[in-house]
């Protein structure tokens, strides 16, 4: 029994768990109490992460090709204007994608230098709704259906500018597991995951399609607003919200089912 509790909740944390509950207790049924405590405190704490922690609704990948990435250059090399100005374009299209869902963004960061070297993150929206594929009961279908549309949203404007779509790769990753964890759990009537996943994905471009002005001028306040730091300042943080509140009411219809 105490076997199978640190192999399911500890998930193989290694051999040290193991001989620290050993030297620590004397009888079985001593070690047996101490493997389960332990494991639930393990399980509040995940809970209490997947609740109290934002959610980073994007991932921008920064492009591999460039002086920068082969030299592997220092996080100090600075991003070209042009390239930012796409970084924050795309991280744009996720903020007016919250507005059109209803979802509360609590920051938007893009980077301003080169990160350093196996790191390819571009940019990010976190959003003050905690969603966690660890326990996705913690929210509803819609919330999930909503975190695939804002996902796939980067993805959708980049298209329309025929743009390198290798940056989204990360946010397709995201939005297929949570369309395989739908699927999975029959939460809505659906033939396959797939079939999830594009429906969010005809969400995500109807909204960047009808918003794309708006994008633009989101894209460009985020640009300015991160021209000395990384992260979007709360004040200018609000007017970019207060822009992007214009796809408020046209967001579509939520997921059925």
């Amino acid at each position: 029994m105490a076997l199978l509790a640190y192999v399911l909740w500890f998930n193989g944390l290694g051999a040290t768990t193991w001989t620290l509950l050993r030297a620590m207790t004397q009888t079985p049924q001593s070690f047996t109490t101490g493997v389960f405590f332990l494991a639930s405190v393990w399980l509040v704490v995940r809970v209490v992460r997947a609740v109290l922690l934002p959610t980073s609704y994007s991932t921008v990948a920064l492009p591999t090709a460039g002086p920068a990435h082969i030299a592997g250059a220092a996080s100090t090399s600075a991003i070209p204007d042009e390239l930012r100005r796409t970084l924050a374009e795309h991280e744009a299209a996720h903020v007016v994608a919250c507005a059109a869902r209803g979802v509360e963004v609590s920051k938007v960061t893009v980077r301003r230098n080169y990160p350093l070297p196996g790191s390819s993150l571009g940019g990010s929206v976190e959003t003050t709704k905690a969603l966690n594929l660890d326990t996705p009961g913690m929210a509803s279908p819609d919330n999930w259906f909503d975190r695939m549309v804002i996902l796939l949203a980067g993805r959708a404007y980049d298209d329309l500018h025929g743009r390198d779509p290798f940056g989204s790769i990360s946010d397709y990753d995201q939005s297929h597991s949570i369309a395989a964890m739908l699927h999975r759990y029959r939460t809505i009537p659906a033939e396959s995951a797939e079939g999830i996943f594009e429906r969010a994905a005809a969400a995500a471009a109807a909204i960047v399609t009808a918003h794309r002005d708006l994008i633009r001028t989101v894209g460009e306040q985020v640009y300015a607003a991160t021209a000395t730091a990384d992260t979007v300042p709360a004040a200018e943080l609000r007017a970019i919200l207060s822009t992007a509140a214009a796809a408020s009411r046209t967001g579509g219809e939520p997921m059925d089912g």
